[in-house]
């Protein structure tokens, strides 16, 4: 005879961004009001997550949303939204538009741009939302890190815009 298994949630729950991870008081409360749940961290990346998900290999996923690729969620996965994503323009502190309460994408219209070429997705994100907004950024550098793109920002070589 086989060991028996220990039941699984009936559906898999994806939940987006991270909540208190790591959090002491969240992980107490958590484990007052489960006493039979077992912690356990493992990251991953989205695509990756989402395999765990749909093997049993993992109860609850932790994504940001901007990195799944459309279509990769199936109507098995629950989706179970914490909170939204807060983009801000970064640019020098002498820019012409440093220090205004808010910037429209058609402000950002005339600007050189550096994009963060680790996420294709955010890449995309970026230019679609310019091109609705009827324009084509005018990217002069992709990074694959964030220290080369704030150092061109801080410089004034550029704007982005970022999580």
């Amino acid at each position: 005879m086989g060991s028996k298994k220990k039941s699984r949630a009936e559906q898999p729950v994806v939940v987006e961004e991270q909540k208190p991870l790591g959090n002491k008081e969240y992980e107490k409360e958590l484990r007052r009001l489960h006493p039979q749940l077992v912690l356990q961290f493992d990251e991953m990346e989205p695509e990756e997550a989402l395999t765990a998900l749909r093997s049993w290999q993992t109860d609850v996923a932790l994504i940001d949303d901007l990195n799944v690729p459309p279509g990769a969620l199936d109507p098995n996965i629950a989706v179970l939204p914490l909170m939204e994503d807060v983009f801000n323009v970064m640019m020098a502190r002498d820019h012409r538009l440093a220090g205004q309460a808010s910037v429209t994408l058609e402000d950002l219209r005339d600007e050189s741009w550096v994009s963060d070429t680790a996420s294709a997705t955010y890449a995309r994100m970026l230019t679609e939302a310019c091109q609705e907004a009827g324009f084509t950024p005018n990217i002069i550098a992709r990074c694959k890190g964030f220290e080369v793109s704030i150092a061109m920002i801080r410089e004034g070589c550029a704007i982005a815009i970022l999580p």
